[in-house]
């Protein structure tokens, strides 16, 4: 996630909450992807789940053209594990544990 709104000579402007994935490509490495996110947890290429602004919970899929499943639930934080584990924090102080596929 980007928190500026500068964005580098030649490419698309840059908001606060957008998402980029880091490809590693020569020239620019980021690629911008569908959404806005307060905050991302990311512990594995196939583990990245955000929150959005208003506490809706979100899987990625590995799709860059339909990057976001929504997971049930309202959550403030979340911290996803290399394991896949997925843990998150309630907007009153729960802690709850992912459990689903």
């Amino acid at each position: 996630m980007v928190n500026s709104t500068e964005s580098p000579p030649g490419r698309a402007p840059i908001s606060i909450g957008d998402i980029w994935r880091y490809t590693g490509d020569e020239g620019f490495p980021w690629v911008k992807i569908n959404g806005q996110l307060d905050q991302i947890s990311v512990g594995s290429s196939t583990s990245v789940w955000g929150v959005a602004p208003n506490d809706e919970n979100f899987r990625y899929t590995g799709d860059d053209s339909s990057p976001w499943v929504q997971i049930p639930g309202a959550l403030t934080d979340t911290g996803a594990g290399a394991d896949g584990t997925v843990w998150g924090v309630s907007s009153i102080g729960e802690i709850w544990r992912w459990i689903g596929d």
